[in-house]
């Protein structure tokens, strides 16, 4: 049976570039984000993190999560500076409680971004 990854913001240039590097290392990945991912890597929910019912239900089952989901643009993000606290912040509570709830064995952040 092999691990299983969950990966936010698994739709983005780095989600996807670390969604391919595990399903080579032969993990059953599973990613989410926003958006559709344009290249399949393994399974994909389209959800947010800040809803953390939908987040949890996700997440439930897997081993590890990488958690790369955050609010992106600099124009964006200048524009709406509470609200970038808000997804960023709040946002990381929620995957760090969903994690813990189902049971996950390790969490990685990263964050490249705003």
């Amino acid at each position: 049976m092999s691990k299983k990854v969950f990966i936010t913001g698994g739709a983005g240039f780095i989600g996807q570039a670390v969604a391919k590097a595990f399903k080579k290392s032969g993990y059953h990945v599973k990613t989410f984000d926003l958006l559709e991912t344009k290249e399949r890597t393994g399974e994909h929910v389209t959800g947010t993190i800040m809803f953390p019912e939908e987040l949890y239900n996700a997440m439930k089952g897997s081993d590890y999560v990488i958690h790369l989901a955050a609010m992106l643009g600099v124009q964006r993000t200048e524009k709406g500076r509470l609200k970038c606290l808000n997804v960023n912040i709040a946002g990381t509570v929620n995957v760090l409680e969903a994690a813990v709830k189902a049971g996950v064995k390790k969490i990685v952040f990263a964050s490249s971004s705003e």
